[in-house]
């Protein structure tokens, strides 16, 4: 049994964007180094085309065997079109979201931090107190590693003789960005890279 176009270019997207949803899951953290992979689309793609034309011009004298091959070799240039096109931006939104989590996850920690100093008169000297047994760190806060720069995200607080800060790394391949707030209560986000 055959399937039609319309289906099969319905199972190329849905396979596309599968397999762009998981590499760009288990990619995010390294959108910079895999940037490149659109470019490298377009480079397979020009060499798929000129396959493609090759092949046409190849044959052109036995046209029953065109017309299979040539739909196989365009559905794969389109699934791999499909999964260039949703990569990026499905990394990047994952991302995002990780970064998101982080910051709220430290800000909720803000209301606790200023309660110890009106009990104590001081900041403490680590989060530790503040944190109960059973507290489970957004994954981007367990992060640690020595590429590009070395980073250990699980020391996220500073302290500070007046006030405190907290600060994460986002490793970005070549690159990377970091996450700080400063300063106390009424302090605020910046990145740098």
């Amino acid at each position: 049994m055959k399937l039609k176009t319309p289906v099969c270019s319905g199972f190329i997207v849905l396979a596309g964007l599968s397999v762009a949803a998981g590499l760009a899951y288990f990619n995010r953290w390294q959108l910079a180094v895999f940037s490149f992979v659109p470019a490298l689309a377009i480079l397979f793609g020009v060499i798929l085309m000129g396959v493609v034309f090759l092949f046409r011009r190849r044959t052109q004298a036995q046209p029953a065997a065109r017309p299979h091959s040539l739909n196989t070799i365009l559905l794969l240039i389109s699934l791999f079109c499909v999964l260039q096109g949703a990569f990026f931006p499905l990394a990047q939104t994952f991302r995002n979201g990780e970064v998101q989590r982080a910051q709220a996850w430290l800000e909720s920690l803000i209301p606790q931090l200023e309660d110890y100093k009106r009990q104590h008169a001081h900041y403490p000297e680590n989060i530790t107190p503040l944190l109960s047994t059973d507290v489970t760190l957004p994954p981007l806060l367990q992060l640690s590693g020595t590429l590009p720069v070395t980073y250990d995200n699980r020391n996220f607080y500073q302290r500070h003789p007046t006030s405190y800060s907290f600060q994460f790394y986002v490793p970005d391949g070549f690159i990377g960005f970091e996450y700080s707030y400063c300063c106390g209560a009424a302090g605020m986000w910046t990145v740098t890279d």
